[in-house]
């Protein structure tokens, strides 16, 4: 962990076209998957702090299950006016491993 990822999970954890929730650096991360590319963002709305663990997904974006706040999957950006843009990480895929960076 020298240059700050963190192993999380394998690739194949991760439901292809969903979401998975993990933690890294002490902080829920919400993982969703298409193929091979995998994104990372906060795990918690920003409207209200609820989970973002049952997400659900639509080609490019999440949406809470819980008050219905949608982001973009890839880029975090709030597609519900008020809301903040949800927190984005980096990720990379090392053969099957997942690994999430969330400090700079």
């Amino acid at each position: 962990m020298a240059d700050g990822f963190e192993d999380v999970c394998t690739l194949y954890q991760i439901p292809d076209g969903g979401v998975r929730m993990v933690e890294a650096g002490g902080r829920d991360v919400l993982l969703s998957r298409f193929g091979t590319s995998v994104y990372a963002v906060g795990g918690n709305c920003t409207h209200a702090m609820a989970s973002l663990d049952d997400a659900r997904v639509d080609g490019d974006i999440l949406t809470c299950s819980h008050h219905g706040a949608r982001f973009d999957r890839k880029t975090g950006r709030s597609l519900s006016g008020a809301c903040p843009n949800l927190p984005v990480y980096q990720v990379r895929v090392v053969g099957t491993l997942v690994e999430v960076k969330v400090r700079g």
